[in-house]
């Protein structure tokens, strides 16, 4: 079910309106139809599944892995660059890291890629395409010295691996790692989680070809989530009011951020609803915004238009302990 939905309206509506879609039939179609592959893990048994979604926001999933052991999914991301999804294992145990590749629901090639101790202080920050060839790499940071190190990955394997910065302030995070000035490659937003500054890398690869302030906001809005919200080349921000609820798109362009560019959707006031992902769901050019319900296992779509947005359920993951792996 539809329902347009104007976007000075409150979310809850919407979804009490469509609450009797939430146990549709699920329709079958080819994976190769899909625009959007999306890994959710369960965080108690390690069983990963893997929902593909196709226009007009039809959906299937499958169970790729029936349990996981001590390995977990650390993310996902096109380390190959054949366009569909991949993931990124690191075992609990040893810190080994692995890629899997996948093609749909095809299963390629297991690469190992390094071994990184949890003990030593480092952690997956990011998964992005810092360098632009289509084949995305890790972001990692060391969580007492600050330092950031990129490892450029290029077919699943690791070739190089470079030291980017040194982010010495623990007050300082890496929020989002958007392409801003639309050239093809990640750059960084960090956030200073004290003052609510925003501050911006643009890059080209590992090196920081720019670095300013590039916005202040209250610290209770939640940078949350990133996409091409206007079909424009650069990609735009989403913010969450942690207080209310509202939802507030930014739009960027060239890497800048204009006060001109900002409109509203509404306000969803139950704070276990996240954006969890932005894609191109309805293959109409601009990214559409994935929600997901962390308590009750629900999961909603916005699919974005120039004066509102359509809702729709997605059919539940059941109950809660579902994670999505970004």
């Amino acid at each position: 079910m539809y329902v347009f939905y104007e976007t000075s309206k409150r979310w809850l509506v919407l979804f009490l309106l469509m609450s009797a879609a939430l146990w549709r039939p699920v329709l079958a179609f080819d994976v190769a139809e899909a625009v959007a592959q999306l890994y959710w893990q369960d965080e108690r048994s390690g069983k990963t599944i893997a929902t593909f979604i196709a226009p007009p926001v039809q959906t299937q999933s499958i169970v790729t892995h029936p349990s996981g052991g001590t390995w977990r999914v650390a993310g996902s991301g096109d380390f190959n660059g054949d366009g569909f999804t991949d993931l990124y294992w690191r075992d609990e145990n040893t810190g080994a890291n692995v890629i899997e590749l996948w093609r749909g629901t095809q299963f390629l090639d297991s690469v190992k890629n390094s071994v990184i101790p949890m003990s030593a202080g480092w952690y997956i920050n990011a998964i992005a395409d810092f360098t632009g060839d289509g084949h995305d790499d890790v972001l990692w940071r060391h969580v007492s010295s600050g330092e950031v190190w990129m490892h450029q990955i290029l077919s699943g394997e690791l070739v190089a691996s470079v030291q980017v910065t040194a982010i010495r302030d623990i007050s300082w995070n890496i929020q989002l790692t958007p392409d801003l000035d639309g050239d093809g490659k990640a750059d960084i937003l960090l956030r200073h989680h004290q003052t609510g500054v925003v501050w911006r890398f643009l890059m080209d690869g590992h090196q920081i070809i720019d670095s300013r302030r590039f916005m202040n906001a209250a610290p209770h809005w939640q940078l949350a989530l990133h996409g091409d919200f206007d079909a424009d080349g650069d990609d735009d921000l989403l913010w969450r009011n942690t207080q209310n609820g509202q939802s507030v798109i930014h739009r960027v362009k060239g890497g800048d951020f204009s006060r001109h560019g900002m409109y509203s959707l509404g306000i969803l006031d139950d704070m276990h609803w996240q954006p969890v992902w932005a894609r191109d769901l309805d293959d109409d050019g601009d990214d559409d915004i994935i929600w997901h319900h962390d308590r009750l296992g629900y999961s909603s779509v916005y699919l974005l238009g120039s004066t509102g947005y359509i809702g729709q359920l997605l059919p539940s993951l059941a109950e809660g302990g579902w994670r999505p792996v970004h």
